[in-house]
């Protein structure tokens, strides 16, 4: 009886899940097609009803010819122009909603840069805002990082790393050198005094 009722749970929050993600899609495309009329400077039923056809699987050329009641006579220059706009738009709704849950999961969504993300008005936009909060890329140059040798890479661009010093070679080994090497290849900044240095450390025969 329990297991029953535990599916039974189940499948009503799949469907309530369902019903809302639906509501939120019609949400975003009345909002699509508000500013798509706007711009075409067209009433918001045309624009309506044209997405309903493309979303069909219509044709423009098809609906420009054959379904112009329907649209209210939208030619086939405006129709090819709302469905540019139509499939960019919902790009750019879904980018934002990407970006909103990566943030979100990191625990640095704020209600500034909500606002800011949902009033974008392109991806390109969009990515600016995501940029600092986008994850990095395991590399070798953050596993050297991780494991210390930051410090190694720092000193490697110091003048004690250029053997005309006449400066003492930190206390390391050749194991040590490659990876830090990473970190200074991640900052692009591999120096000529840096590279000798690393040619010149301690290599095992």
């Amino acid at each position: 009886m329990e297991i029953i009722l535990e599916n039974k749970t189940a499948v009503q929050d799949e469907m309530n899940t369902a019903d809302t993600q639906q509501s939120l899609r019609a949400e975003t495309d009345k909002k699509i097609a508000k500013l798509i009329a706007q711009e075409l400077q067209v009433r918001l039923w045309q624009v309506e009803a044209a997405v309903s056809l493309i979303d069909e699987g219509n044709t423009i050329p098809f609906i420009a010819r054959y379904r112009k009641e329907a649209t209210g006579t939208l030619d086939d220059e405006q129709l090819r122009t709302l469905d540019e706009r139509l499939t960019y738009l919902r790009n750019l709704e879904e980018k934002k909603e990407k970006v909103l849950e990566s943030i979100e999961a990191q625990g640095k969504l704020t209600a500034e840069l909500r606002a800011q993300i949902e009033e974008a008005q392109t991806q390109v936009a969009v990515e600016d805002l995501y940029r600092p909060f986008r994850p990095k890329r395991r590399t070798r140059a953050s596993v050297a990082k991780e494991k210390g040798l930051q410090g190694l890479a720092d000193w490697l661009l110091s003048p004690a790393a250029d053997p005309g010093t006449g400066r003492k070679r930190p206390p390391t080994v050749w194991p040590d050198v490659l990876p830090a090497r990473s970190c200074l290849r991640s900052g692009q900044s591999d120096s000529d005094a840096a590279v000798s240095a690393v040619r010149a450390a301690p290599h095992p025969e």
